[in-house]
């Protein structure tokens, strides 16, 4: 294979380098990812390329710290996309402002034919500091190591990989949610309330962006796949009563489960697979889950339609939870990114 050098303290002075490794870690090969930095010891065997093996110190750069002051500066160094140093810089190269982290690493799988061709160079360019790897097609999963993550590098590489893959525009794959048909004709009122009583309420919520859960009273919400904050709050009466009465007025457990028919001209819409929406409710012992992707739901439903009804209480909620004191305290996320609490505001 044939790797871009960034760095060398002996040998090669070259903008590639051919390196030589067995077919899988079982016979000591080393198991380079695409977008991967490398610190690779390795030695010439004849006139062929450099051999190297897990039987040496080849490692990922993030594992090489002691290496890399051991060896101090290289011989040679070249900037290709990005350069070798012993840490990473204080903030991301490409979006200026944004702090570097240590966190796991990630990868890009299931990318489509076209998309894992395009990806590799994409993110060098445009999101150096995303740590997310272009994962084998027959990746099955495993092991990750810790790397510098720019959060926004990691986020805008999120969104491109996760509506980029085959599931993107394929069916959904929510797993085994209970499957509930609608009522042909919605309770009156006092029906619904008798049949789902406020007593024992509870909600869960989602939005690919924000969790929160008044069973545990936990709020999260992700930045840069890393979980930004975690805090538990408890809603109030008065707020639970304000969203019971949301799914009172859309009669909202009479709906279909996991969400209404989409659209026949929505129903294949690409996806974000990271940013399905959720609403589970409790109410008396009933309880029930919704989970849909909103860019495959109509633009603008009718108020009394299944969609409008289950974006009323979705918003409810989102307008309950944003304007507590605790989320309203939060730092802002970065402008270029969704924030469905601060929309709603």
């Amino acid at each position: 294979m044939r790797l871009n050098l960034v760095a060398s303290w002996k040998g090669e002075r070259s903008d590639t380098v051919s390196v030589r490794t067995a077919g899988g870690s079982s016979l000591c090969g080393v198991d380079f990812l695409v977008g991967g930095l490398y610190l690779v010891y390795g030695h010439r065997e004849g006139q062929g390329g450099i051999q190297t093996s897990v039987c040496s110190r080849t490692r990922p750069a993030m594992q090489a710290h002691e290496d890399s002051v051991a060896l101090g500066p290289p011989n040679y160094e070249r900037v290709a996309g990005r350069s070798w140093s012993y840490g990473p810089p204080a903030t991301c190269p490409v979006h200026a402002g944004v702090p570097i982290a240590i966190a796991h690493e990630r990868h890009a799988a299931g990318l489509t034919p076209d998309a894992r061709r395009a990806y590799p160079a994409w993110v060098e360019r445009e999101c150096p500091y995303a740590a997310m790897l272009l994962a084998p097609e027959d990746w099955r999963g495993g092991s990750v190591d810790d790397a510098y993550v720019c959060p926004l590098c990691r986020e805008l590489a999120v969104a491109w990989v996760s509506a980029s893959q085959e599931r993107s525009s394929g069916p959904e794959q929510f797993g085994d949610l209970p499957v509930v048909q609608a009522l042909a004709k919605p309770r009156t009122e006092s029906a619904y309330r008798v049949a789902y009583p406020r007593g024992n309420f509870a909600v869960q919520y989602g939005d690919g962006r924000h969790e929160y859960d008044s069973i545990e009273e936990r709020f999260w919400r992700e930045y840069g796949s890393v979980h930004d904050t975690t805090m538990k709050f408890e809603l109030t009466e008065a707020e639970l009563d304000r969203i019971y009465e949301a799914t009172v007025k859309a009669r909202l457990l009479d709906l279909d489960a996991p969400h209404p028919p989409y659209p026949d001209a929505s129903r294949g819409a690409v996806v974000r697979v990271d940013r399905a929406s959720v609403l589970y409710v409790r109410c008396g012992v009933v309880v029930r889950q919704f989970t849909w992707y909103a860019a495959r739901t109509p633009r603008s439903p009718a108020i009394d339609s299944a969609w409008g009804r289950l974006s009323a209480v979705h918003r409810e909620v989102q307008r309950v939870i944003g304007s507590r004191a605790e989320v309203l305290a939060l730092t802002p996320l970065p402008s270029q990114l969704d924030d469905p609490l601060r929309e709603v505001r």
